[in-house]
């Protein structure tokens, strides 16, 4: 296997993974994922518990999608290691703002964003997410957050 053209076949992925919540397009999200592996991990970090199916997959990004204005999105870090030929293990820093358009939230939100995704080689250089996690990185002050996740 070749590490460096399967890597850049999944940063090509994340790019699709930010394009998807630029333009909260759930096609794009559905393009990224495997919905034919048996064992399916979601876990955004708003929510109580792991999503462990297809369905409630797609039924969180019809509630959340739109309502959700994204502002900006950039990719940071990314780490890349082959757990096997077909498997990979993924980190990858983001850094986001966005809108609430829902009005239970007031104002820009901007976040910094750590990912865990597994992917897995579907096809020859088609990779797709089977597990996917997202915590937030913690500030002392909103101001801090705020400068990290929005520069000037």
């Amino acid at each position: 296997m070749n590490h460096s053209v399967a890597e850049a076949a999944i940063r090509g992925r994340l790019a699709v993974y930010r394009e998807a919540w630029l333009h909260t397009d759930i096609e794009r999200f559905k393009s990224l994922w495997d919905p034919a592996y048996p064992r399916l991990t979601y876990m955004p970090m708003e929510r109580a518990k792991v999503l462990t199916d297809w369905d409630s997959i797609v039924r969180y990004w019809e509630t959340i999608l739109p309502i959700t204005r994204m502002e900006r999105w950039d990719i940071g870090e990314i780490l890349v290691d082959f757990l096997a030929p077909d498997t990979a293990w993924v980190f990858c820093e983001h850094s986001f703002a966005y809108r609430v358009t829902d009005g239970t939230q007031e104002g820009l939100q901007p976040y910094v964003a750590r990912t865990t995704h597994v992917f897995r080689e579907i096809r020859p250089r088609d990779w797709r997410v089977i597990h996917y996690e997202d915590s937030i990185q913690w500030f002392a002050s909103s101001d801090e957050a705020r400068r990290r996740a929005v520069p000037a």
